[in-house]
């Protein structure tokens, strides 16, 4: 393997690795505001505490 295309491998590994990370680090993101939304929600709405005893004594 010559030197140009271990370079343009490198190249690549390198941009790969980088799309990656970004890809999952958006999901994880959006996962995890998701989640965090759907809770926000659940504690405001007092119909659901009505039947969920832990949410009625957060209220």
């Amino acid at each position: 393997m010559s030197y140009n295309q271990k370079v343009w491998l490198a190249v690549l590994t390198v941009c790969a690795l980088f799309w990656l990370t970004l890809i999952s680090a958006i999901f994880s993101y959006n996962t995890a505001h998701k989640h965090e939304q759907g809770q926000q929600e659940q504690a405001m709405n007092p119909h659901q505490a009505k039947h969920n005893p832990a949410l009625a004594q957060a209220l």
